[in-house]
């Protein structure tokens, strides 16, 4: 008797908390597994994404080699009406956080950053002067050495 051979899979896939649905995992899977077809040279098809209900999606593959057929079964249990409504809530509900003064948001000071890079070098800015216990202010007002070293 030989080796097992498997014709049919199926597979239960659990959406984790992205907002982008059963639509766009289905479109990085298409994109991915052309990307591995153009490595492994066998014989495939991907079926179209299928809507079932707003819990489940579902698409299949069938591949072939030189010597086996598979079909797979996707099963995508489809999460993101409960995860766009939560993330329409204000973070701090989000995370559980409201009404606790340490955690808080926006974060940064303000220094007029316009752009991802001037909003880091603002938070970052922040976090320094929590981390130093200091209030932020100007350098030519601060008395004594400016930098110690």
């Amino acid at each position: 008797m030989g080796p097992a051979v498997i014709r049919r899979r199926h597979v239960l896939y659990v959406e984790g908390y992205d907002p982008q649905g059963a639509e766009g995992y289905y479109r990085l899977f298409r994109r991915e597994w052309k990307r591995f077809l153009s490595l492994r040279p066998i014989e495939a098809k991907l079926g179209e994404l299928s809507l079932e209900s707003d819990d489940i999606a579902h698409w299949t593959i069938d591949a072939a080699g030189p010597t086996w057929r598979a079909t797979t079964r996707y099963e995508f249990l489809r999460q993101e009406r409960l995860i766009r409504a939560n993330m329409a809530q204000p973070m701090l509900r989000q995370l559980g956080a409201e009404g606790n003064d340490r955690v808080f948001g926006p974060v940064g000071l303000d220094l007029g950053a316009d752009g991802p890079e001037q909003i880091a070098l603002s938070v970052v800015a922040e976090l320094l002067s929590v981390l130093s216990r200091r209030k932020p202010g100007h350098l030519r007002e601060r008395e004594g050495v400016v930098h110690a070293g």
